[in-house]
């Protein structure tokens, strides 16, 4: 990269294609200008009037901080500028251009290579055009005569994405090559031309016209423009352009033009100096290469990591004579290997709408752990696109902002920030990304979404997410946090949320899926980006594990593949005492058990509880429990609220053991922030149907070969939840006895305040089972309905009633007054209960004392029976 002209821009192209594999040069260069350029321009001075002098519509153009001429125009529109110069009937043009856009006939350039007057609708010459209608948008070469316009050649290759090009054309007598060079070197032949007359012989103008849209008035960008005569006469001394390290002991030198042999190859013309410590590196040999303007030297000392040093040249001629002196400065740096988690994705900003004070402009910010960092070693993946990241040297805990380079106004004030050519929108609801060296090895991985912001409205747009503790970079979604920055972020500098003090998050299997009878696939709560050993696990019963592969948009998921194959119904242990994250803390010292996991039948799973009105800025969940004594996978089930015919199918990677309770919500963060979660691992983020606050359907069933099987129903009405409850927001219902039909009314009651009124993968706090003796009976005798979750409310129980009973069941208080008629007409199963909550039939709370049960039971045959039974209403005394 070089540093010391202008063009150490990441963007410059041609450095891009000079940037050797194993070292980094920082360089700068001291020497004379050429003799037969008749227009150079690098836009290293900053300024468009002089050498050259440029005319035309000037005001619509900038130097931007990368000295490249940029178009800043104020609206739509046609900008042209334009500069003389003289040539004879040879010429030689090279110019490098970057649009950051598809050209169009909207959005077009025009290259003016030669034009006899300043006014284009009288004007002769030739120019090259880019930007059609469609897709191909390949060069065209047209000649101009009195204003109008030829086609005479179109170019082979198509720029219609965001072009980036590096144009070379020849004329010789009356023979025209047009060429260009790609981002990666590559060279390309566009268009060869014969037996069209140059005429290009006196003074002529060279020029360049945009045409442009509002939204592309600033994305024309512009360089390294060559014109040359290669008729006229040397006189000037070849000039030094680029030093190259091949490896520590030898240094390849490109010279404008092709060196005389003798003078090139005599090592006394050369020295090298290390600036920190006197005395001079010994050459063993100079040696001009097969292209003469190219000197190979051979040192006899290496180069020495990180150290400065000055190349002085002389007496080195051209094939014309001329002699001249040469300066080069340079730092050797070793490419550094990188290796995980060196550079971290530091930051996301994905909606920058509606504004909070940010740029209005995606972008993503990289952090530096590693000394001497070339960025050019990394490419950033943002879902299935790669983008290659330009050179750039980073140092520890520098900061660099990625951006679009169309919204390079945006960023003028953020420090660190660099366009990124071939910049990818990013998803606002997330997305999947990924720093990747150029050799494929993973640095760091990030799949964000929207939960991870862990506020709704910030989560709305123009607001970044940032990384909490750079030193536990493999954790996911605890590790970031919406900005805590009044501005939205802190893009070029130290994160808000920022907290390298805080416990390092424990490593943890989230759970172990055993897909078929060879395959067990592990999901931590971690990404991993290490190599990984099969050796790594164990496999209790003689099973070998074979291969052990990561993957997942997070990098958190293994994928083992185990020899022989295991056995249905079968338990096995599997060990990894070996796995650590990127703080080398173990995962777990303890075996995990599995066995392959079986077919789901109607009643495996049951419905435990429900939160379909949750507070405002929460998620709605559901929590299923697995009655059976066999596992399950989850991606078995579909979930559905019937009512409104909307489901939703599980295909996340999970298995539900026996004695389960699995939770699955949208946000199980925000789960966890909210409720008290004993098992944070058997919450499952997804995706869930719309349900309802005012009544609805839960539905868990199971679809094979297009048969359906129900596995569980539960139809709920808001009404369902206690009467003596305030507010029944934020409130779960939770089933009372799970050996009970879920279509049982009385069987679901609203989760006690004690239990912070939710009960998210634990037993449920109103948790009871049928009562198991006598025909009628009230359980517990004293009970206290003020929501702490011990004895909430009175269950009358009863068993071995005739099919076809009916009841009327009417609650009496001490004095014989009516309080709560409990049922009437109600339809009684063979067995079951009826819940009182204490409440009467105003809706008010009865007052403590002894109240009777009066029940009666009849038939359609015309048989009464008539029960009592009583219990005590208590509450606490301040």
């Amino acid at each position: 990269i070089d540093l010391g002209r202008k063009d150490s821009s990441n963007t410059r192209l041609w450095d891009k294609m000079m940037t050797k594999a194993f070292v980094l040069v920082l360089f700068y260069t001291i020497g004379a200008s050429t003799l037969w350029c008749q227009i150079e321009e690098s836009f290293s001075d900053g300024s468009l009037a002089a050498d050259p002098y440029w005319q035309g519509d000037t005001s619509d153009f900038s130097i931007n901080k990368n000295f490249e001429l940029q178009l800043m125009a104020d609206s739509a529109g046609a900008s042209f500028i334009y500069t003389g110069f003289t040539l004879s009937q040879n010429a030689d043009w090279s110019i490098d251009f970057r649009l950051t856009f598809d050209p169009s006939t909207s959005n077009q350039l025009r290259i003016y290579l030669y034009l006899d007057s300043e006014n284009l609708a009288q004007a002769n010459g030739y120019y090259i055009e880019l930007g059609e209608s469609g897709n191909d948008d390949r060069l065209k070469f047209y000649n101009i005569s009195g204003g109008v316009s030829q086609l005479l050649s179109t170019g082979t290759s198509s720029f219609s994405s965001s072009p980036a090009v590096r144009m070379h054309c020849t004329l010789r007598e009356s023979i025209w090559a047009i060429s260009s060079i790609d981002p990666d070197g590559n060279h390309h032949e566009e268009m060869v031309i014969d037996g069209i007359s140059g005429d290009l012989a006196g003074t002529g103008y060279f020029g360049l016209l945009c045409k442009y849209s509002a939204t592309r008035k600033d994305q024309f960008i512009f360089d390294n423009i060559l014109v040359e005569d290669p008729n006229m006469i040397d006189v000037k001394p070849p000039r030094l352009l680029d030093v190259e390290i091949s490896n520590p002991r030898q240094l390849i030198l490109s010279f404008s033009e092709a060196l005389e042999s003798s003078s090139a190859e005599h090592s006394d013309n050369y020295s090298l100096e290390a600036l920190s410590s006197p005395g001079f590196i010994t050459l063993n040999q100079a040696l001009l290469l097969a292209d003469p303007s190219m000197v190979q030297l051979d040192l006899r000392q290496p180069l020495t990591n990180g150290e400065a040093y000055q190349l002085y040249g002389k007496n080195i001629r051209d094939t014309s004579g001329n002699a001249g002196a040469v300066t080069w400065k340079f730092t050797y740096l070793l490419r550094q290997r990188l290796e995980a988690y060196n550079v971290l994705i530091n930051e996301i900003f994905d909606d920058p709408n509606p504004p909070a004070g940010l740029p209005n402009a995606e972008y993503l910010e990289l952090l530096t752990l590693k000394p001497n960092v070339n960025l050019g070693d990394l490419i950033l993946k943002v879902g299935t696109k790669e983008i290659s990241l330009p050179d750039q040297i980073m140092q520890r805990g520098d900061f660099v902002v990625l951006h679009d380079p169309a919204e390079e106004s945006e960023f003028s004030e953020v420090s660190g920030s660099l366009a990124l050519e071939g910049w990818s929108t990013l998803v606002n609801s997330g997305n999947d990304l990924q720093l990747v060296t150029t050799d494929g090895r993973i640095i760091h991985s990030v799949s964000y979404q929207d939960s991870w912001y862990r506020h709704s409205t910030k989560a709305q747009g123009g607001w970044a997410l940032e990384l909490i503790n750079p030193k536990d970079p493999c954790a996911l979604a605890e590790n970031w946090r919406v900005s805590e920055n009044l501005s939205g972020g802190t893009p070029g500098f130290e994160n808000s949320v920022l907290d390298s003090m805080t416990s390092l998050i424990d490593p943890g299997v989230v759970s172990v899926l055993t897909e078929d009878s060879t395959t067990i696939r592990l999901i931590l709560n971690k990404n991993y980006l290490e190599d990984l050993a099969p050796t790594t696990f164990s496999l209790s019963g003689q099973h070998e594990v074979i291969t052990a592969v990561v993957s997942g948009p997070n990098q958190n998921e293994i994928t083992l593949v185990v020899f022989p194959a295991m056995r249905r119904d079968e338990e096995y242990t599997l060990s990894f005492p070996g796995l650590s994250d990127c703080s080398s803390t173990a995962f777990s010292m303890d075996p995990v058990g599995l066995v392959l996991p079986s077919l789901l039948a109607p009643g495996d799973l049951v419905i435990s509880e429900v939160l379909f009105n949750p507070k405002p800025g929460g998620y709605d969940f559901i929590e299923f429990y697995n009655a059976s004594d066999k596992s399950y996978l989850l991606s078995d089930l579909i979930i559905g609220n019937l009512q409104n015919q909307d489901t939703e199918k599980l295909n996340q990677a999970f298995t539900i053991l026996p004695g389960m309770y699995v939770v699955l919500t949208r946000d199980p963060i925000q789960l966890s922030t909210r409720y008290q979660v004993p098992h944070p691992h058997w919450v499952v983020e997804t995706a869930l149907p719309n349900f309802n606050d005012a009544l609805g359907n839960v539905t868990l069933f199971t679809s094979r070969g297009g048969k359906v099987s129900t596995i569980d129903a539960f139809d709920y009405t808001a009404d369902m939840h206690s009467r003596l409850l305030k507010d029944p927001e934020g409130v779960s219902l939770e089933r009372i006895d799970l050996t009970r039909t879920a279509q049982d009314r009385s069987n679901w009651h609203s989760a006690a305040g004690s239990a912070g009124f939710a009960t998210p993968t634990g037993k449920n706090s109103q948790f009871r089972s049928e009562g198991q003796s006598g025909h009628w009976e009230v359980e517990p005798r004293i009970f206290s309905p003020d929501g702490d979750g011990y004895d909430d409310f009175a269950l009358l129980s009863y068993r071995e009633i005739e099919t076809g009973t009916y009841a009327h069941i009417k609650i009496y208080d001490a004095a014989g007054r009516l309080v709560s008629y409990l049922a009437n007409n109600q339809s009684l199963s063979t067995s079951g209960f009826i819940q009182w909550d204490g409440s009467t039939d105003q809706g008010t709370r009865a007052p403590m004392g002894i109240y009777t049960f009066f029940i009666e039971l009849f038939n359609l045959t015309g048989r009464i029976d008539q029960f009592k039974a009583s219990c005590v209403l208590a509450m606490r005394l301040d």
